[in-house]
């Protein structure tokens, strides 16, 4: 399965040591017009896909499920690749009421997903857990402590991790059958998997899982979720600048790029430069398209400085939350949280011991006697 990814791989370094010709990406994955998410989809999602008894097949009916619900992760990604280290920031955007941040969880000591899109999904008055997507991907990888694919595995074969990250979303969402408003072009879900391939370096790949309905009968679709697409959008190809990511769920959603930003001098940018010589190098660096050789402490600063500058901003005469933030930096051996979310999925995923029965065997010795 990893073939393609690593076709992927060899076509990008050919293109960066040798013009060959092949077709080169856009830039910026934000400005991307493949998906434009209407927002009456996550009003949609978030309150309830419904299933209703009078069309559903037996099987269902005599389970008693009424409804699935699932809960959005909308926002923004920043991805800042430094000289001995990846920043990885995320910003949420509370495109509705409930709606999450985007979720990150570790997939290795050096590497890292972020969650976009339909992340928690709940069957309510089932009793059945709720399922988080970014849990679920800790528990496939196994995490930090002991990935259940061997280090190698989790840091080459991308394509392995985008398929069984698919037959749990479709396990999930095969319980969908409402009639959603997704055009071909539109993502379920997105996940951007960043950190340190071995004999290649820092990347970035996003991956989008998309769906397709089948109509059966008086508003009862089939709902099946399509095999993931692939996108490299870090490193660039050869002649394009080695600079930040972003990325952003919905595509409208704001703040403005933070390159964007940069490149023009906003007033956020210059306040942030007059407050520390870290962010001020860091800014300076990309303004000359020599992000790579920032310090990674500099470039903690910048990213930091800029995600909570933006989650406070509001537009005038809006009273609004701040919005949640989160930031680690990966390494080529290790990754560390700087911001933590309220959640850290590696944690959470964790089973707790079960509780020894009270005279059931044991192998432990007996202390001997005083």
């Amino acid at each position: 399965m990893k073939d393609l990814i690593s076709e992927m791989r060899k076509r990008k370094n050919e293109n960066r040591c040798a013009g060959s010709g092949l077709p080169r990406r856009p830039q910026f994955a934000a400005r991307l017009p493949f998906f434009v998410f209407r927002f009456s989809f996550f009003a949609f999602l978030s309150v309830s896909i419904c299933v209703h008894l009078c069309s559903s097949p037996p099987a269902l009916a005599q389970e008693g499920l009424q409804e699935i619900v699932a809960t959005q992760a909308a926002g923004r990604a920043i991805v800042y690749v430094a000289r001995d280290g990846i920043v990885v920031a995320t910003e949420g955007a509370a495109v509705e009421p409930g709606s999450r941040p985007p979720l990150i969880a570790p997939l290795s000591r050096s590497r890292v997903v972020v969650l976009f899109g339909a992340v928690e999904w709940l069957q309510p008055g089932t009793g059945r857990p709720v399922v988080r997507l970014d849990r679920e991907m800790v528990k496939l990888t196994g995490g930090p402590s002991g990935p259940r694919l061997t280090e190698e595995e989790v840091s080459n074969d991308i394509e392995a991790l985008g398929v069984n990250f698919l037959e749990k979303l479709r396990e999930t969402v095969s319980l969908v059958h409402g009639e959603l408003p997704l055009g071909p072009e539109d993502s379920l879900v997105e996940m951007l998997i960043v950190g340190y391939a071995p004999d290649y370096g820092p990347e970035v790949w996003r991956v989008r899982y998309h769906i397709v309905q089948d109509f059966l009968r008086d508003g009862f679709y089939r709902t099946r979720v399509l095999r993931p697409a692939y996108e490299q959008l870090y490193p660039p190809e050869k002649g394009r600048a080695k600079t930040m990511v972003e990325v952003r769920f919905p595509a409208a959603a704001e703040p403005p790029e933070l390159l964007d930003l940069v490149r023009r001098d906003d007033s956020m940018i210059l306040r942030m430069r007059g407050a520390s010589l870290e962010i001020a190098r860091a800014v300076e660096r990309l303004k000359k398209d020599d992000m790579v050789k920032t310090v990674t402490s500099d470039a903690v600063a910048f990213v930091r400085a800029a995600v909570e500058a933006s989650a406070q901003a509001a537009p005038a005469g809006t009273p609004r939350e701040p919005a949640p933030v989160s930031l680690l930096v990966i390494r080529e051996i290790r990754y560390e949280w700087v911001i933590e979310p309220a959640e850290r999925p590696e944690l959470a995923a964790e089973e707790p011991a079960k509780p020894r029965t009270p005279g059931a065997p044991t192998l432990k010795r007996p202390r001997p006697p005083q």
